[in-house]
């Protein structure tokens, strides 16, 4: 591991404008999306030894705005295969979150995600094709990006999780007793997450505690952004050292996001833990799963805390679903597999 001071913006700006590439990039794409200007080609000069006597066969490049960090290694000969695992379309995933903030009558943050979508997709047309394969996080995401970008060599690279074995069972115990107890998971610094929050604190869980006065509803995950003050039984619990105590006596995971890109990890997490998921269409986004058999699907605030209800009530339900769940992680996001397509998408022999 090797690291790397953040530069300032004039050193990122010189590192931008010293790489004949990397000024070829910035006319092409100018203005670059503010985490690219500051990730140049010059980061490289900064490690020292980085590229320093080494050869490296395969340069493998996280997320779309690092691009300029792997200039360099195209002077190298022979040159490294380059990988980009994108995860997702960073331009559609911001004009989600812009029709998000319109609708919210945010028209300032709107406009201006709306302009890094633009130059999020004007860096994507300038540097997709110096790369040998790009790697994207779920089969819808891979489709949006062969047909925005005319590429071929775009493949799926399902996100990870690691089965825990017997550490959670694989669903709830069909008799509980105590508080109903809900739980949502997520970064407060993403704006999906945020919106997620305020709509089920303030329209989604009053219904469900309607219904069971003494239900909890769990907000876990760091970011320095206020949240709306807590509610009947709502409560904010930040950053925390562990999730398993949460998972545990949770009877429901709910993920009311309306927008966003890639594919959901909380999802992937909650199904590992066999604890039965209610989420909005837009949450299950990029997981190959169905209404009624990995989770329940709602679209309006009642849809939602009607499938936390039937959930909490059919214990039978909430089972199967939660096993067919955990069944789904097993097969398509293991860790242990995934492992063995980030060696093959690295190698070129996927």
């Amino acid at each position: 591991v090797v690291a790397v001071p953040l530069p300032t913006k004039s050193e990122a700006a010189q590192g931008w404008l010293g790489s004949g590439r990397g000024r070829e990039i910035v006319s092409k794409a100018e203005p670059l999306p503010a985490r690219a200007r500051l990730a140049s080609p010059g980061l490289g000069d900064m490690a020292p030894g980085l590229l320093a006597g080494d050869h490296y066969d395969i340069v493998w490049v996280m997320r779309l705005y690092l691009v300029g960090t792997m200039l360099p290694f195209l002077e190298q000969e022979p040159r490294p295969r380059l990988v980009l695992d994108a995860d997702e379309d960073d331009s559609a995933t911001l004009l989600s979150i812009a029709r998000l903030d319109h609708i919210r009558s945010a028209t300032e943050k709107a406009a201006a995600l709306r302009e890094e979508a633009d130059a999020f997709a004007r860096l994507g047309r300038a540097t997709l094709g110096l790369f040998d394969q790009i790697a994207v996080a779920s089969e819808a995401e891979c489709v949006g990006f062969r047909q925005t970008y005319g590429l071929a060599n775009v493949t799926t690279l399902p996100n990870a999780i690691r089965l825990e074995g017997g550490d959670h069972p694989p669903s709830k115990p069909a008799t509980e007793t105590g508080p109903v107890e809900l739980l949502f998971v997520g970064n407060m610094d993403y704006a999906p997450n945020r919106d997620a929050v305020n709509r089920l604190a303030a329209n989604i869980f009053p219904m469900v505690r309607d219904k069971y006065g003494d239900a909890v509803l769990h907000i876990i995950g760091g970011g320095g952004v206020p949240l709306p003050g807590p509610g009947g039984g709502v409560r904010y619990h930040g950053q925390v050292e562990t999730l398993k105590p949460f998972y545990d006596r949770a009877r429901v995971a709910i993920c009311p996001l309306s927008a966003g890109g890639g594919s959901r990890i909380k999802l992937l997490e909650a199904f590992a833990k066999g604890l039965p998921v209610v989420a909005t269409q837009e949450a299950a986004a990029g997981l190959d799963v169905t209404d009624g058999e990995q989770l329940l699907i709602g679209r309006t605030n009642a849809d939602l805390a009607d499938g936390v209800i039937r959930l909490i009530e059919d214990r039978t339900l909430a089972s199967n679903i939660a096993n067919r769940a955990r069944n789904f992680v097993s097969s398509h996001h293991d860790a242990e597999k995934i492992m063995d397509l980030i060696s093959a998408t690295a190698r070129g022999t996927k």
